[in-house]
């Protein structure tokens, strides 16, 4: 991805594609304006296709929960995990969590991965804005970072890493 690219989705820009667009695995790619007519087009990734918790309920909803939540649990983080999209990994039983500020994202990846029943050689992959967090960041980091308009932090999980190994 252009360094240009990672400023624009940094400061919550739009990209706006000159040609088609393709979803894979819920990430979009865009083939890239900036490098069109040049060797060896850049492909970008974007993440801001939404969650099912965010199409399902509407923005007012999910922001007066956010501003509750984050009201009467000041030193707790609400987050959304939701399994990826064509994931083959088992769905969770919820998907709303409110953790710990000072819980790591290695801690919060335990802690689902214990809810979700795999076989212990199955990896598990968690991702925030279809990156792979640090497991040795903190919630709160992650959460300021990366927290949406409705105050909560989306984490998607997959089986699989859609970035490849």
């Amino acid at each position: 991805m252009h360094g240009k690219h990672v400023a624009w989705l940094r400061r919550g820009r739009r990209h706006e594609p000159t040609t088609a667009c393709y979803s894979f695995q819920g990430l979009l790619l865009v083939k890239c304006a900036i490098s069109q007519g040049k060797r060896g087009a850049c492909i970008c990734l974007f993440s801001k296709m939404s969650s099912q918790y965010q199409r399902s309920v509407s923005l007012e909803v999910r922001r007066a929960e956010g501003e509750r939540v984050r009201a009467k649990h000041p030193d707790k983080i609400p987050i959304i995990v939701e399994r990826a999209p064509r994931s083959r990994a088992p769905d969770l039983d919820k998907k709303k969590y409110l953790v710990p500020s000072d819980l790591t994202v290695g801690q919060l990846c335990f802690l689902i991965r214990q809810r979700v029943s795999l076989r212990p050689e199955e990896a598990l992959f968690f991702f925030v804005n279809n990156s792979l967090p640090p497991s040795s960041s903190p919630l709160s980091a992650v959460y300021e970072e990366h927290h949406e308009e409705d105050l909560f932090l989306y984490m998607t999980y997959s089986n699989e890493s859609v970035y490849g190994a």
